[in-house]
């Protein structure tokens, strides 16, 4: 969306800084040059260490030339550095086999959650990047934005609820996602068939937006109606087998007067609210497209395998990939949006 990819346009500073250090002449040059290395990617600076700089150089622009196999939680001075670099020729996951081992041994989810650290360590720059992304769609939609800016308690479901919708609309078109998304006043608009699953309520509770993780279904265009609900009714009894194409789809919720109570003042109101949605937003596009997300396939499935709501344990809930990475994303566009003075 953003017009320039943040981690790729670091990749090529990295690589003028190293032609500048293999020619540098004196420790002072050198030093001051590591620490420029050092300032943009950590990573640099210590394979330095077991790589000469024109090395790394070539690296470098080699992992750039395939940056579109690459999975978005994999930092690309590491993609550089990858064994398998050169046999690159599709899309790959990245997979960690002492993660992958301590999920099949039950290990305590807290070490797992605490491994889960080391699959996003380019969770900051991802963070800025995703950022600048949504000021991107915000601009695209001023009007609407607008509208929601200047919205009175009567007027902002039903302002919020349009903007909502044309982002997603826009999200859905790059990512591929399916996505719906609704603006309520109070959780008990939520939808009976949630209200009934006592988790949803739970979340609810204590929170100013759900993301629900659904699976839908595809009938053939050709069955007849009596066909069509037969197989609606064993799909709804997890009766289902090869005649149905299950795909994952994501019913996102955000409370805007939940949202009201936290941040009263309307600046903060309307900042937390764009927060507040994108980071829901980010959970879906974990759910569904994980290798264009900041997890990555492995670490989800983990995850979500592991999850626990943030109605049970408020930390453990935090300390989940999918929290963490969500809330880092909401954090570092809360500070563009407060920089940009988009509306």
């Amino acid at each position: 969306m953003y017009n320039k990819n943040i981690e790729i346009e670091s990749a090529l500073q990295l690589i003028e800084l190293l032609k500048k250090y293999k020619i540098a002449k004196t420790k002072k040059e050198k030093k001051f040059l590591l620490k420029q290395i050092d300032d943009i990617d950590g990573f640099a600076n210590k394979l330095l260490v077991n790589f000469s700089p024109d090395e790394l150089i070539t690296k470098i622009t080699k992992a750039i030339s395939l940056d579109k196999y690459r999975p978005k939680n994999l930092p690309i001075i590491l993609f550089a550095v990858n064994k398998d670099l050169n046999y690159v020729n599709g899309e790959f996951d990245t997979f960690d086999p002492e993660l992958s081992q301590m999920f099949k041994n039950n290990e305590n989810p807290k070490k797992i959650r605490d491994k889960f650290q080391t699959g996003i360590q380019n969770l900051c720059i991802l963070a800025e990047q995703f950022s600048a992304d949504w000021i991107q769609r915000f601009k695209k939609h001023k009007d609407l934005l607008e509208a929601a800016r200047n919205s009175t308690i009567d007027t902002a479901q039903d302002a919020y609820r349009k903007l909502f919708n044309a982002l997603v609309e826009d999200f859905i078109k790059e990512y591929g996602c399916k996505i719906q998304c609704d603006v309520l006043r109070d959780w008990n608009e939520l939808p009976d068939m949630f209200k009934k699953q006592e988790k949803f309520i739970n979340s609810a509770s204590v929170s100013t937006g759900i993301h629900i993780q659904c699976l839908g279904y595809v009938t053939n265009s050709n069955m007849s109606e009596k066909e069509k609900n037969k197989i609606r009714e064993e799909y709804e009894r997890n009766l289902a087998k090869n005649n149905i194409d299950n795909y994952k789809v994501s019913v996102i919720y955000i409370n805007i007067e939940a949202v009201r109570k936290l941040y009263p003042e309307p600046t903060d109101f309307f900042y937390h609210n764009l927060a507040n949605f994108v980071h829901e937003m980010h959970h879906a596009l974990d759910y569904q497209n994980t290798r264009q997300g900041a997890l990555g396939s492995q670490i989800e499935h983990i995850d979500r395998t592991i999850y626990v709501d943030i109605s049970e344990n408020f930390d453990d809930n935090r300390a989940s990939a999918t929290e963490h990475s969500s809330q880092k994303i909401a954090e570092t566009l809360m500070k563009e949006l407060k920089k940009s003075r988009l509306c």
